[in-house]
């Protein structure tokens, strides 16, 4: 499924509003859909792990192209590819151009 949302990215799009959509419409659906998922992580607590990693990884990436001109997203990718908490006081541009 991840190769083909990469080789589809307007389908993934189309399939996530489509469930919002029917979450908002079904409210009792998206509780069960809560409760099951809630369920899932609690008998797969490693997956839970590697779900937060991603996310923090990419709440980093994003941080570091926000924050930062002189790097693209592609270019702060490959710097936060391998960190858990990466904060933008730590770059040595944001300590001598950024600071308020």
């Amino acid at each position: 499924m991840k190769r083909y949302y990469t080789q589809h990215p307007k389908t993934k799009i189309e399939i996530s509003l489509s469930l919002k959509k029917f979450f908002k419409s079904h409210p009792e659906a998206a509780d069960n859909h809560t409760r099951v998922m809630s369920d899932f992580y609690a008998k797969n607590p490693e997956i839970r792990q590697r779900s937060s990693h991603a996310n923090k990884q990419r709440w980093a990436r994003q941080k570091a192209a926000r924050f930062c001109p002189l790097i693209s997203e592609n270019l702060a990718e490959d710097l936060c590819k391998d960190l858990q908490d990466f904060d933008c006081k730590d770059c040595s541009f944001y300590s001598k151009e950024v600071k308020r």
